[in-house]
């Protein structure tokens, strides 16, 4: 069972943060409408240059999602793709 709590309410996201110390997932979503289910693991984000993390086994099996962020820069980078926090 997934020890989390709801974090952050999205137009049609439910986004929880887990509290596993060892985990291959942070962050949960949910799809209110379709009910499709998104797993992330989020990492920081250097500033000088992005570098892609290898995944564990389990993350690949589950379809774990890299979500890389910046807190120095307020960026985030999904998917090959830069957004602003």
């Amino acid at each position: 069972m997934i020890n989390s709590k709801p974090y952050i309410f999205l137009d049609d996201q439910i986004t929880q943060k887990t509290r596993f110390y060892s985990k291959p997932i942070d962050i949960i979503t949910v799809n209110k409408e379709t009910g499709k289910v998104t797993f992330y693991d989020a990492k920081s984000d250097r500033t000088s240059r992005h570098k892609k993390r290898p995944q564990s086994k389990i993350q690949k099996k589950l379809g774990v999602k890299n979500l890389y962020v910046n807190l120095h820069k307020r960026t985030y980078r999904l998917e090959g793709k830069l957004g602003k926090l």
